[in-house]
């Protein structure tokens, strides 16, 4: 409920209220979320439960208190009733009195209890016992005292546990009792607890715990059944632990994470015959594993162990770094990002703020599952392996910021391509409205403004119709990478989420940030978003503005093409975007229809000579009367080399392009007047900079609203090393080194050039023995299909 300055607004709020619900009658409501402000009238909220709640039949469920240690009364008799509530999420710091009812929720499958005070012991078991088909429980205990001392869980339907006390609330530690044999998944994050039971063997599928050592010598022997056993925060001293610690057989284990306790590994893994994957996270010290060794290696290791996965620090001192790549069966490969925890151990986490949105709550599975990937490859043959494999982007159910913890900041560098406003607008409405965060900077000027310029702050008022125009408020520029400099700023602002919008170049200075950041062992993720308007960002299918540079390039062809069309043997030539691919004058090309001769650079062309540009275009000549040139700016450079061979780079070190539009034009004028073969009427447009200045289309602005959210979400969820890109369709979190190592580009002997030598009707400028050299360089070793090459499904072209 909203805070307002009066009774009278109070009351005529609630009045709304009861109207509003009344009105409904007997339709359902899938989603209500109740948020209670300081010196909540807790009677009406009583009421409100009883009169409305109920016979609305709610299916989900959210109440969020302050944080005010009343007693707060419910319907429990009532909720008896309910039989469409399936989601119930209690938030705050107010004490829960709950009686002992054998039915209290018939409906209930997943409940939240999140900074929730228990009036005495009974309060928890009577509320989980009360729900005969429970399935999930999430239970996350803050700072403050109550009168708990034994947190009892008592479920015969309950599925999937998370136990979430990160902090230490008073002297007196709890005593956690477990009572659900049908228990499949475990998550203890535990700093309260110095004693652990389980009435009966479990039969786990994972097993997540982050504990004490005094503990875990109490909850091991009953994760025995467990398929993933992921063990953090564990010391040597459990070997030593006062009780001892008899290790169980893992009959069942197929993968295991550790972190500490390096002592226990042979322990660990004679008891695990099955094991098959196992991950090291980061060690503090060398990973030296001494004591007793045994004389031969364990079963697993010598039979069954198809991953190591090794922390990125040096491994006996010599310096050896890990690979985030995880194998799996059938030749699947996940190229993995990294994430805050491969370099900070012990960081907390957080229940995504998203559940409580009701935006975002009553969409079915929003939250992403850890195990979700995204193949590079969908055209294989049945018997291929699965191959290269990219994590899924999207929010996840724990995050690794608090919305008061995050000041992120953007910056954009580069040259200008249309969507960038969106994209900023995005990041910063993403973390405003579906996070909560508060604090955002936009820094001016590209990578120099983070030393020597000011910032400027950002919020969803000031970048509200951004959107709208061309550019970006940021300001951009190229160069400027000062490695020592940026990473001082960044760690003297307290900045901790740091998103990069630029291109390749872009991306190789924000992979050298993330690992000086990652050096320094600073908490801040580091996570880029791929422009290039000229669409050679490799992995992802398409890069924003490129939807808009295509469709504004229409309007420059036309209008060579009505030049061109008006006057005798009239010649239009366009030079449009393309320093290394060229796809948009391929694709603009094809969505003309009115080229007659499309040049990029991946495609070699001569002019003179049978066969060369200046035979075709005096037969298009004479069989048309017009004819409409389509050229990319890095087309023919080593031509226009010849007759100047001087060469220089712009501040982003690349290498500045001579003019071959011009050029072009110059040459095909110089042909005709020497052969006074016939008179021709040529111009040339250059619509470049009209093009890049130009806000960015629905179809992109709808995709940099993708790229923005899912980057938030990745950084908000930990990752940092990446970058948020489609593949496939789906949005995916792509490491900085598989997107510098090498550019997208046109395969021309792929059917989308094909598609376009048809439209045109030009010749391929190719000799017989040059095609089959370019057949043998592009076409990969393990062919998909017939004409269809690996790199054609990140670029479109099928």
């Amino acid at each position: 409920m909203p805070s307002f300055p009066s009774l009278q607004e109070l009351n005529t709020f609630h009045h709304f209220v009861h109207q509003t619900l009344s009105i409904r009658g007997d339709i359902a409501v899938d989603y209500l979320f109740l948020q209670c402000e300081w010196k909540c009238d807790y009677d009406r909220v009583y009421d409100m439960l009883c009169a409305f709640v109920v016979q609305c039949k709610v299916r989900k469920l959210v109440i969020k208190f302050p944080n005010e240690r009343y007693k707060v009364r419910f319907c429990w008799d009532l909720f008896k009733t309910w039989n469409s509530l399936v989601e119930l999420n209690l938030e705050g710091g107010f004490m829960l009195d709950v009686p002992e009812y054998e039915l209290l929720f018939p409906c209930l499958k997943r409940l939240e209890l999140v900074s929730v005070g228990y009036f005495k012991d009974c309060s928890v078991t009577n509320l989980v016992s009360g729900c005969p088909v429970l399935e999930e429980l999430f239970v996350e205990r803050e700072v403050y005292p109550d009168n708990l001392e034994m947190f009892k869980v008592s479920s015969v339907s309950l599925k999937r546990l998370w136990i979430a006390f990160p902090r230490f609330v008073r002297g007196d530690f709890l005593k956690v009792v477990i009572d659900a044999p049908k228990l499949k998944y475990i998550y203890v994050l535990d700093n309260m607890s110095n004693d652990y039971s389980f009435t009966k063997p479990l039969d786990l599928v994972e097993g997540n715990i982050n504990h004490s050592a005094e503990t875990i010598a109490q909850i091991i022997p009953f994760l025995s059944s467990a398929k993933i056993l992921k063990l953090t925060c564990i010391g040597s001293s459990v070997l030593n632990h006062p009780h001892g610690l008899d290790m169980p057989m893992f009959p069942n284990l197929v993968r295991l994470v550790i972190d500490w306790g390096l002592d226990l590994i042979p322990v660990l893994l004679n008891n695990m015959p099955n094991l098959e994957h196992i991950t090291f996270l980061h060690q503090e010290e060398p990973l030296i594993v001494e004591g007793n060794l045994p004389e031969e290696p364990p079963f697993c290791l010598r039979f069954k162990m198809k991953e190591i996965i090794l922390p990125k620090q040096d491994i006996c001192g010599k310096g050896a770094c890990g690979m985030k790549i995880e194998r799996g069966e059938h030749g699947y490969v996940l190229e993995d990002v990294p994430h805050l925890t491969d370099y900070i151990p012990k960081l907390n986490t957080h229940p995504n703020p998203m559940r409580f949105n009701p935006a975002y709550s009553v969409v079915k599975q929003y939250f992403v599952d850890s195990d979700d990937t995204v193949p590079e490859k969908v055209v294989v043959h049945k018997n291929s392996p699965r191959g290269v494999h990219f994590r899924r982007a999207g929010p996840r159910q724990q995050v690794y910021f608090s919305p008061d913890e995050v000041h992120a900041c953007i910056v954009t560098c580069g040259g200008l391509c249309p969507g960038l406003n969106t994209v900023i607008r995005e990041i910063v409405c993403a973390l405003y409205h579906m996070y909560g965060v508060t604090r955002v900077l936009g820094i001016d000027g590209g990578y120099r403004g983070f030393y020597s310029k000011n910032t400027v702050t950002l919020t969803p008022k000031v970048v509200n119709d951004i959107h709208k125009r061309g550019g970006t408020v940021l300001g951009s520029s190229r160069g400027g990478h000062d490695k020592s400099k940026i990473v001082d700023s960044i760690q003297d602002r307290g900045i901790n989420q740091v998103y990069i919008i630029g291109g390749d170049g872009t991306q190789k200075g924000a992979a050298v940030i993330f690992e000086e950041i990652k050096r320094r062992g600073i908490k801040a993720v580091v996570a880029g978003i791929p422009k290039t308007i000229d669409n050679d960002i490799a992995v992802i299918d398409k890069s924003f503005g490129f939807d808009t540079a295509v469709e504004e390039a229409q309007r420059a062809i036309n209008a060579a093409h009505v030049e061109a069309e008006s006057a005798e043997n009239g010649i239009g030539v366009v030079k449009l975007m393309g320093r290394y691919s060229g796809f948009i004058a391929m694709y603009a090309t094809l969505a003309s229809r009115d080229v007659d001769l499309c040049l990029i650079p991946e495609s070699p062309f001569f002019l003179e000579g049978e066969g060369g540009l200046f035979e075709y275009v005096e037969k298009r000549l004479k069989e048309n009367g017009h004819m409409v040139i389509v050229v990319a700016e890095g087309a023919g450079q080593e031509l226009v080399a010849q007759s100047n061979s001087a060469t220089a780079q712009d501040a982003s070190g690349n290498k500045l392009l001579k003019d071959v539009g011009m050029w072009l034009s110059d040459s095909i004028k110089a042909h005709f007047a020497k052969t006074k073969s016939m008179h021709i009427t040529l111009k040339y447009i250059d619509p470049t900079y009209m093009i890049r200045a130009v806000p960015s289309n629905a179809s992109d602005n709808i995709y940099c609203t993708l790229l923005a959210q899912s980057c938030v979400h990745g950084a908000m969820a930990g990752f940092t090393g990446f970058i948020s890109g489609l593949v496939h369709g789906r949005q995916t979190y792509i490491p900085f080194s598989r997107i510098v190592d090498h550019q997208n580009k046109v395969i021309i002997t792929d059917r989308m050039w094909a598609r376009l030598l048809s439209s045109t009707n030009q010749p391929s400028f190719l000799k017989p023995c040059e095609l089959i050299e370019f057949q043998k360089v592009e076409l990969p070793s393990t062919q998909l299909l017939e004409g269809e090459s690996s790199s054609s499904s990140s670029s479109g072209q099928n």
